[in-house]
C-alpha cells in the first residue's frame, strides 16, 4: 500500500491537491540564462503542465504509479479515476495549445501526447467494400475520397481506440 492512498481518502481531498498542483504551476519562475545575442539576462515563464509533475506533486513514485491509481489497480476508489482523468485532460490540452500556438516546440508535443495521452500517428486509411449493391464506379469513388480524406488527416494526432 503507497502513501498516496493514506492521502486521498475522499474526492476532495485529492481535487484540492491537483488543484494546488495547477496554482502552483501558474506561478512563474524565474532563472538566469544567456539570450541569442549571448548576454545574460533574467527570464520569467509559467511551469509547463506535466502528467509527471502532477505524479510527484500527489506523491506517487512515477507517472506509472498514477496510471495505476486511475485505473483502480491500487485503490478502491472509483471517483479518483475521473478526477485523474480530468486533471490529465487539462494537461492536455495545455500542450496541444501551446503547440499550436508555436510556444513549445511540435515535436515534443507529439511526443509528449503519444507517451502519456495514448495519441498516436498510425491510421487505418484502406477500407474494403463488399456491397455488392454499389458498382464499381461507386467503390472507386468512395475508396478515392477515404484516401483524400486520410491525406487530410496525415498532420493532426489522433488518439488511439480503446480496441487498438
Amino acid at each position: 500500500m503507497g502513501a498516496e492512498q493514506a492521502f486521498y481518502k475522499d474526492p476532495d481531498t485529492l481535487q484540492k491537491a491537483i488543484d494546488s498542483y495547477f496554482i502552483d504551476c501558474d506561478k512563474p519562475i524565474t532563472w538566469t540564462g544567456r539570450n541569442k545575442r549571448g548576454d545574460v539576462e533574467t527570464f520569467e515563464a509559467p511551469q509547463l503542465y506535466t502528467v509527471e509533475g502532477l505524479a510527484l506533486y500527489l506523491g506517487f513514485s512515477s507517472r506509472q504509479g498514477l496510471y495505476k491509481y486511475e485505473m483502480g489497480q491500487r485503490n478502491d476508489k472509483e471517483w479518483a479515476g475521473d478526477i485523474i482523468t480530468r486533471a490529465k485532460a487539462k494537461i492536455a490540452q495545455q500542450i496541444v495549445q501551446l503547440g499550436m500556438m508555436g510556444l513549445i516546440d511540435s515535436h515534443m508535443a507529439r511526443l509528449n501526447l503519444m507517451s502519456n495521452f495514448n495519441y498516436s500517428e498510425k491510421r487505418t486509411d484502406e477500407f474494403i467494400l463488399t456491397d455488392d449493391r454499389i458498382t464499381d464506379e461507386e467503390r472507386a469513388l468512395l475508396k478515392d475520397a477515404a484516401k483524400h480524406l486520410a491525406e487530410q488527416r496525415k498532420s493532426l494526432p489522433m488518439p488511439l481506440n480503446e480496441e487498438d
